[in-house]
């Protein structure tokens, strides 16, 4: 019986691994990489797409970096009255040399990223908005 009862659930289980392979397509970028062209979840969410972005010379901020970086996503950073002071000095240091080029990550990562670990990323979905909040405590929060 007990048996039985193994073998349905392996056979349920690899028919639904079997059908969840189908719905996914995958393409293979480089020896080492492969990537899901399943545009759905980009699509619905554009914080999800994967990007490769070089910034030009002439963004010098980490501010100007995320604008950049979120021009056609349809999502923006509030106006200085909507950030902590936190998120104003945040946006307001200069690009790291090391941040100046990502390739194939998500811009929901790039965006963690850039902020850096004081920072998690505060996505308003109805107003398209991200914001950041820091793990810190400077009182103003």
């Amino acid at each position: 019986m007990k048996h039985t009862k193994i073998s349905a659930v392996l056979a349920v289980l690899i028919c639904c691994n079997a059908v969840a392979e189908e719905t996914q397509e995958f393409t293979q970028l480089s020896r080492y990489t492969k990537i899901n062209l399943n545009t759905d979840q980009q699509q619905r969410n554009p914080l999800k797409t994967i990007v490769s972005i070089k910034f030009p010379e002439n963004i010098e901020t980490v501010g100007q970096a995320m604008v950049y970086a979120m021009e056609r996503s349809g999502y923006e950073i509030p106006n200085s009255k909507g950030l902590t002071e936190p998120a104003r000095i945040l946006l307001s240091r200069q690009l790291p040399q090391i941040h100046r080029s990502f390739e194939f990550v998500t811009l929901e990562n790039l965006l963690k990223t850039l902020a850096g670990e004081a920072f998690s990323l505060l996505i308003d979905p109805i107003s398209r908005q991200v914001n950041f909040v820091t793990h810190l405590n400077y009182g103003d929060e």
